[in-house]
């Protein structure tokens, strides 16, 4: 090889094998020290979080435990604010700061947003300290590698490392915002930690695992950093997150039943409203099929939460709806908190025709369509109907007569039936009953809820 070839050549695989893998910050000293270990103290009770919690699922469990948890956070301002995970210090009696340069300092709760699962701590330290610069997350690339810094198991100031291996992951329906998914391990204590990018920015606060496992399996789940620090600064001001809220509860229609109100698109049946709400101010009424609030679609609770998740009371917001099948729009001016009596209900929803075991006849208590005796193994009784409950609408639409209703039902038709039941004392409420025996097998009783998010 000639002489002048060598040179060019020798550094082009120095630059080729030098480079490591995970090109990122020459150390993780910064990093290292805006990062912190965060001790709980609360009362033993039940339902709270266990020791050093990771993530949302495996936090709650029933029973006596511990009155000692912890986690992890990370400070994103220099006077002292330190973010972390609602759930870490939520219910905390004293809350204690650990700092990379061994200083344990007292801590204060300055505000708590369950809804995002974010907290944000104050702690004085005497003098300015290192805070973190935000990323974000939508210029990352899968592939791109991460590092998460915490305290997982208690051991603090950990690093781990991975990559970008995802995002608008979802933890479950409870939970509004699409997450970041990445592979650096996360265990029990690594809650409310940054996740860094490889410029050193923070993208993400990890915040949970699976809700299926407690310890890492190579699926970590991180709140985006485009949504967790406008939320964070404006709890540092404000202590709390009042969004604007409709006034409503609502089920969760899918493509089954809003083909039984014969609308082709899936969104929330209104249950029942607020006696005062913004909602029924607004010209909303039960048994509506709402589609979109504010731009977002709606096909699960979620996305209503979601839709709600910048809000103020005040806001304006349009809704777009169907009532007897035709649609409909109206400007909802959202309310504060909700009021009494109006919070979201849980209704459980998942060829051959399929007797759903009961009968109808007149109500005792108004003179309307009710139903009659319920066979205690059939589906009407397993879907959650009982005798003497009052049929308000099948379908959306509200029968005159006992035929009428049977007309309604469209047995041997329709998939599903939607029907709205009222019990004396009770609010009104919308139960799916399956009609054939593949809706009832996409159905199973207790297996695909609607989980309550709200209220609304």
């Amino acid at each position: 090889m000639p002489p002048s070839l060598r040179l060019p050549l020798l550094a082009l695989l120095f630059s080729l094998f030098a480079a490591p893998a995970l090109a990122g910050p020459a150390t993780m000293t910064r990093q290292l020290a805006v990062t912190v270990q965060i001790e709980v103290e609360r009362a033993a009770t039940s339902d709270v979080f266990s020791e050093g919690p990771v993530d949302r699922g495996a936090g709650w469990r029933p029973g006596q435990v511990s009155g000692r948890g912890g986690g992890s956070g990370f400070i994103f301002d220099a006077i002292g604010l330190v973010a972390t995970n609602a759930h870490v210090v939520s219910g905390a009696t004293r809350v204690t700061v650990h700092l990379r340069d061994g200083r344990l300092l007292p801590a204060r709760i300055v505000g708590l947003d369950p809804t995002l699962d974010l907290a944000v701590l104050q702690i004085e330290a005497g003098a300015p300290l290192p805070a973190v610069t935000f990323g974000d997350s939508r210029q990352a690339r899968e592939g791109d590698p991460v590092w998460a810094v915490g305290a997982p198991m208690g051991y603090g100031f950990s690093v781990t490392s991975g990559v970008l291996s995802g995002r608008d992951r979802f933890y479950d329906e409870t939970f509004p915002v699409a997450l970041l998914q990445h592979d650096a391990a996360l265990n029990p204590g690594n809650s409310g930690g940054p996740l860094f990018d490889q410029r050193g920015q923070v993208i993400g606060v990890n915040t949970a695992t699976p809700p299926e496992t407690i310890f890492d399996i190579g699926v970590g789940l991180a709140i985006p950093a485009e949504t967790a620090a406008p939320a964070l600064l404006r709890l540092a001001r404000e202590g709390r997150l009042e969004r604007g809220r409709l006034g409503i509860a609502v089920t969760r229609a899918d493509a089954d039943v809003a083909q039984a109100l014969g609308v082709e698109r899936p969104g929330l049946i209104i249950d029942s409203l607020a006696d005062s709400g913004a909602a029924r101010r607004a010209g909303l009424a039960s048994g509506d099929l709402i589609v979109a609030v504010n731009g977002t679609t709606l096909t699960s609770p979620r996305d209503l939460t979601r839709a709600l998740l910048d809000s103020r009371p005040g806001d304006a917001v349009p809704v777009t709806y169907f009532r007897n099948g035709r649609e409909a729009s109206a400007s909802v001016v959202l309310e504060g908190e909700s009021p009494a009596g109006a919070a979201p209900a849980v209704t459980a929803s998942r060829d051959a025709p399929l007797d759903p075991a009961f009968t109808l006849g007149r109500s005792d208590w108004d003179g309307g369509v009710a139903i009659g005796s319920v066979r205690a193994d059939g589906p009407a009784a397993l879907y959650g109907l009982r005798a003497g409950d009052r049929l308000r609408a099948v379908n959306g639409r509200t029968p005159a007569s006992v035929e009428d209703a049977l007309a309604l039902l469209g047995l041997g038709r329709a998939r599903v039936a939607l029907l709205r039941i009222e019990r004396p004392g009770e609010p009104p409420r919308h139960i799916v009953l399956p009609l054939t025996r593949g809706a009832a097998a996409e159905r199973p009783v207790g297996g695909v809820v609607d989980a309550v998010v709200g209220p609304f």
